[in-house]
């Protein structure tokens, strides 16, 4: 039994199908990696922020300056509900308006016995410094 010419015309037809297919799919492969490679290396995407976007804290990081994170840790640590800040923390909007905002439900009240403050400033009262974190100092301060 020979193998007819319909026969081998069938065999080729389902090859070359089968290698076209492979072909289309390489070519779509590769041609994603370029465009990948090309928006990866054009943008300098940093993949810390979609990793940091999964964490429970992952925006503060990238979105608050880092004296504000420093003053929320110091907090943190001393379980404060009340806390006073003076020069650069006072003075400074960005910095001011952010520490207000995440260190809420502990608020800025003036005169209180805690005290935040930026590293090599003079404040104003009679406190002794208790922590530091980063280029912030807290400082528990005499109630007069």
């Amino acid at each position: 039994m020979g193998v007819t010419k319909d026969m081998k015309c069938k065999h080729g037809g389902h090859s070359s199908k089968v290698m076209q297919f492979v072909m289309q799919v390489s070519v779509f492969f590769l041609f994603a990696y370029a465009v990948t490679s090309f928006v990866y290396s054009s943008n300098r995407f940093d993949f810390r922020l979609l990793r940091d976007s999964f964490s429970e804290h992952g925006g503060v990081l990238q979105g608050l300056p880092n004296e504000v994170v420093h003053v929320y840790v110091l907090a943190q640590r001393a379980g404060l509900d009340r806390f006073d800040v003076e020069g650069a923390l006072l003075k400074h909007p960005l910095l001011s308006q952010r520490t207000v905002e995440f260190l809420y439900p502990a608020r800025i009240e003036p005169g209180s016995r805690d005290l935040f403050a930026l590293e090599g400033e003079t404040i104003s009262r009679d406190c002794r410094n208790v922590a530091k974190s980063g280029k912030v100092l807290q400082f528990e301060c005499s109630n007069e």
